[in-house]
């Protein structure tokens, strides 16, 4: 078993995937207003993480990006942004982080005025890291904080928003169905059996579990699926459910998912019905 890694993703750029921007001739500076708080003047359009889509991982690391721009009236020197998780944003020692690895391109913004900066930051989600800060946990699927730091050309603070957004990081799940008896008498009872898994970081395999809302579902020639009935997954995670065959047409389970678990469909079986 791997022991507990401390953090689980690896961002692209320093500390949070900090992003520096060169400084602008002191003639095309424009004059910062004062504010009570510098983060009020600090706004963010276009973010978004993998397109709005959450991140599911089985054994393989998986790329994340982050893209947002960045910009505040008094100018932008650096821009950091970056995932973390614990209890808070100011408690270092019991803050998870996304760390850096040394190989990392810091440069990834691109100026589009001297108050502005379109930004790209890329994460790895690694479940199988040389390096325990940089290894995936179990314990680290769920919600995960992003959070953007930003810089003056003064190097003073230009705003700092700790929980901007949130972004959901699941372990993958896999998902079997298999319908008997084949072929099948109109009317007679069908049987669809199948086995829900889901990876464990730590372990490094899938392993059965339970969840209540497993359906199976129908679909006809040139149909679309339907949902026939519900049932639960054991403590191993097999599934059992049992329908009257009526037509020809595929079979298959479908799981939505949790919070720390992705959804996942299992392939389709056909049924030739006589």
């Amino acid at each position: 078993m791997k022991s507990r890694a401390a953090i689980a993703l690896v961002t692209g750029a320093l500390a949070l995937g900090v992003v520096v921007v060169p400084v602008a001739h002191a003639e095309d500076r424009p004059v910062r207003p004062v504010a009570a708080d510098p983060a009020d003047d600090l706004k963010i359009t276009d973010f978004t993480v993998r397109g709005g889509k959450e991140t599911v991982v089985g054994l393989q690391s998986k790329t994340v990006e982050a893209t947002f721009t960045a910009e505040h009236p008094g100018g932008l020197w650096f821009v950091t942004g970056g995932l973390w998780r614990g209890p808070s944003y100011y408690e270092f020692d019991r803050r998870q982080w996304m760390y850096v690895p040394e190989e990392s391109d810091p440069r990834n913004c691109e100026r589009v005025t001297w108050t502005k900066v379109k930004c790209v930051v890329k994460f790895s989600a690694n479940p199988n890291a040389r390096e325990a800060r940089y290894d995936l946990d179990d314990a680290n699927a769920g919600k995960w904080n992003f959070a953007l730091e930003a810089t003056d050309h003064g190097e003073m603070p230009a705003g700092t928003l700790t929980n901007y957004a949130t972004h959901y990081l699941k372990r993958a799940a896999r998902l079997s169905a298999d319908a008997t008896p084949e072929p099948v008498r109109r009317g007679a009872n069908l049987t669809v059996k199948g086995a829900l898994s889901r990876v464990s970081w730590d372990k490094q395999w899938y392993a059965g579990f339970a969840a209540d809302q497993v359906k199976l579902q129908f679909k006809k020639r040139g149909g679309s699926w339907q949902t026939v009935k519900t049932v639960a997954a054991d403590s191993r995670g097999r599934v059992n459910a049992t329908v009257k065959a009526s037509s020809d047409g595929h079979y298959r389970f479908t799981y939505g998912g949790s919070t720390t678990t992705g959804a996942v469909n299992s392939a389709a079986d056909f049924v030739d019905v006589r």
